[in-house]
């Protein structure tokens, strides 16, 4: 997760019920960033039902979204963010996942969670900056 707008895990097998994302001092330069699911057809970039809540102290905020689930919201450039989510089909008839997932900076904790129907099978992942400035840190999916 190096350079650019994302980055991707594909060829997820057909079956798979649970997945893991997780992530290790991931950062970028300013902006939140995402996660995405997608299926044989691409990513989906809208139609999600999702929160981030981010806790910085004693005081919380949190932000709905429907274009991805949020990894907390950014609190300044040079966050590097370690965590992780946990994606679980709901409905294999719909194709519905729901996921959770927490996160820390050392400067504050943030959690998402919310959901998504596909089309057909999720075959993967991404992971989006939303200015295009993916700069640090590590991936790895897990699934079951």
């Amino acid at each position: 997760t190096t350079s650019g707008g994302s980055a991707s895990i594909t060829g997820i097998p057909s079956g798979v019920k649970l997945v893991i994302l997780l992530m290790n001092n991931v950062s970028n330069g300013t902006g939140d960033m995402k996660i995405r699911i997608g299926d044989a057809g691409g990513i989906e970039t809208s139609g999600y039902d999702t929160k981030g809540l981010d806790i910085q102290s004693s005081a919380g905020t949190h932000t709905d979204a429907t274009d991805g689930w949020l990894i907390e919201e950014q609190v300044g450039g040079g966050c590097s963010f370690t965590g992780q989510i946990f994606f679980t089909l709901q409905d294999a008839t719909n194709n519905h996942w729901v996921a959770t997932g927490n996160f820390q900076n050392g400067a504050s904790y943030g959690f998402t969670g919310g959901d998504k129907a596909l089309s057909a099978e999720l075959t993967q992942l991404q992971l989006v900056s939303a200015v295009n400035d993916l700069d640090a840190g590590v991936i790895n999916v897990l699934y079951l």
